[in-house]
């Protein structure tokens, strides 16, 4: 139980950072949005980004620790 609450915790923290980093999106669409966003909207979101991805990690290495050992 601890490895699906801890894995799928990380994973949504990954995948919300990715979301917000604009991992997800094409070279043109990037290209968009970097001009149509202030660069105050553009920090806040990177550093958002960056806040989540470091909240997911630790998540998800647990929960790899905790399989490799305990399955």
């Amino acid at each position: 139980m601890a490895v699906k609450f801890s894995g799928g915790m990380g994973l949504m923290f990954l995948i919300i950072s990715g979301i917000l980093s604009g991992a997800f999106v094409s070279g043109n669409q990037m290209r968009a949005n970097y001009f149509m966003e202030t660069r105050e909207d553009r920090k806040r979101r990177i550093n958002w980004s960056f806040y989540l991805l470091l909240a997911g990690l630790p998540n998800v290495i647990g929960a790899v620790v905790i399989y490799i050992l305990f399955m």
